[in-house]
C-alpha cells in the first residue's frame, strides 16, 4: 500500500478529521480535535510518525482551497501527494502545555506541487510549516509563534517564503538540502527558547535567495 493510501485508511475513522479526496473542493472548516503528545520518529515520512490521531484536516486531491477556517489540534493540515491547494485566511493552534519534543506539525506539506499558504496564525507545534519533498510552493503573510521551527524546509524545489513573522520559537526560518529557495521581507525576531537558536538557518542550499529580512534579539542571527 502507497504513503497516502496508508496515510487515507488511518485517518478514515476519525470523526473530528476532515478527510479532502475530491477534487475541486472550497471548504472553511472549524475543528478542534486530539491536543494530547504525539509520537516523533520516522516512519512514512523523515520527521514524523503519522497516527490515526494526528492531523485533523488531511488533504489528497487536486484543486483544493482551504479558507476563512479556525482549527485547534495537536496536528493542523496534512498535504500529501496533492496539486494546486491553497490555504488561506485561518489560525491553527496546538498545545503550548506539552514539550515541543512532544508536538507535532501546524501544516505538513508533503510531496506536493503548487502550494500556497497565506495569510495563516500558527502557535503551539513542533514545526509551524514544515515543507518535505515537494515544489513550486509558497508561504506569504504567515505568523509562526512559541514552536521549535516556525518554517522548515527540506528536500524541496522552488519554495517562496515572504512576509513570515516567526517570533519566539527556537529557530524562525530553517532551509535545508533544497534549491531553488526564496526567504524575503521577513521578521525573525526574539527566537531564544533554544540555546542554539536562530532567525535564519540555511544549510545545504542550491540557489538560495535571502533578502530583505529582520533577524533581531535571537541567539544566533544567521
Amino acid at each position: 500500500m502507497g504513503a497516502v493510501s496508508l496515510l487515507t485508511a488511518l485517518v478514515a475513522a476519525l470523526t473530528y478529521a476532515l478527510v479532502i479526496n475530491t477534487n475541486n473542493v472550497v471548504v472553511s472548516p472549524t475543528l478542534e480535535g486530539y491536543m494530547g503528545p504525539v509520537e516523533m520518529g520516522g516512519s512514512l515520512f523523515a520527521a514524523y510518525k503519522v497516527r490515526p490521531a494526528d492531523f485533523c484536516v488531511v488533504i489528497n486531491a487536486t484543486n483544493v482551497t482551504v479558507v476563512n477556517f479556525r482549527i485547534r489540534c495537536s496536528a493542523g493540515i496534512l498535504v500529501a501527494g496533492s496539486r494546486n491547494v491553497t490555504i488561506s485566511r485561518g489560525s491553527i493552534e496546538g498545545s503550548l502545555e506539552l514539550p515541543v519534543y512532544r508536538r507535532d506539525t501546524g501544516i505538513y506539506i508533503y510531496n506536493s506541487t503548487h502550494v500556497v499558504v497565506k495569510d495563516v496564525y500558527l502557535s503551539g507545534f513542533h514545526d509551524g510549516v514544515y515543507v518535505e519533498q515537494s515544489r513550486d510552493v509558497k508561504i506569504e503573510n504567515v505568523t509562526i509563534l512559541r514552536s521549535r521551527y516556525g518554517v522548515h524546509v527540506m528536500f524541496s524545489r522552488s519554495v517562496d517564503i515572504r512576509g513570515v513573522s516567526a517570533m519566539h520559537n527556537y529557530v524562525g526560518v530553517v532551509t535545508m538540502y533544497s534549491q531553488d529557495i526564496y526567504v524575503g521581507d521577513s521578521a525573525l525576531v526574539d527566537n531564544v527558547d533554544w540555546s542554539e537558536g536562530y532567525g535564519l538557518f540555511i544549510a545545504d542550499v542550491a540557489n538560495g535567495t535571502f533578502i530583505h529580512n529582520r533577524s533581531l534579539g535571537n541567539v544566533h542571527g544567521i
